[in-house]
């Protein structure tokens, strides 16, 4: 499934990122990486076009929310987005029980692509686990993940 974004959809996206970024550094939960040093705003945006993205393809209104930690990205989804076309989904320990849906940006933020999506159990188990990133991980091959026209709603 891809999913179009509008330019005036991305200024929308860009300022619900700078309000997400804003309340993490003022509760004081940041955690510094390379990226975030270089550009902050990058990770937060990435994170909010598939956000965005994914409340567009299920007709749902999407914008700045409270951070709370029983609260999901989208109608109880979590969603992973990534710039790299080869990436696959991500899910680390601390993560919670939900339905993970992995997306692409493409286009200069103009396109996302979902690949698919899985439980968070069936994500989390040993044959996917990659200690060799910068944080040790779960790493869901592509092909593990259900079809987007499949996910439970």
């Amino acid at each position: 499934m891809i999913i179009d974004i509008l330019p005036h959809e991305r200024e929308h996206v860009y300022h619900v990122a700078r309000l997400k970024m804003a309340e993490v550094y003022e509760l004081g939960q940041h955690r510094s990486s390379r990226q975030q040093i270089i550009n902050p705003l990058h990770r937060w945006v990435i994170g909010c076009l598939g956000e965005y993205a994914l409340a567009k393809s299920l007709h749902l209104e999407w914008g700045f929310m409270p951070y709370h930690p029983d609260t999901y990205d989208v109608a109880g989804i979590e969603v992973r987005t990534s710039r790299n076309a080869n990436a696959n989904l991500y899910t680390h320990d601390r993560d919670k029980t939900a339905i993970y849906v992995h997306a692409n940006i493409f286009s200069a933020a103009q396109t996302v692509r979902f690949n698919g999506w899985a439980r968070l159990q069936d994500c989390n188990i040993d044959a996917h686990r990659n200690n060799d990133l910068p944080v040790p991980c779960y790493e869901t091959p592509r092909y593990k993940l259900w079809p987007m026209d499949m996910l439970p709603l």
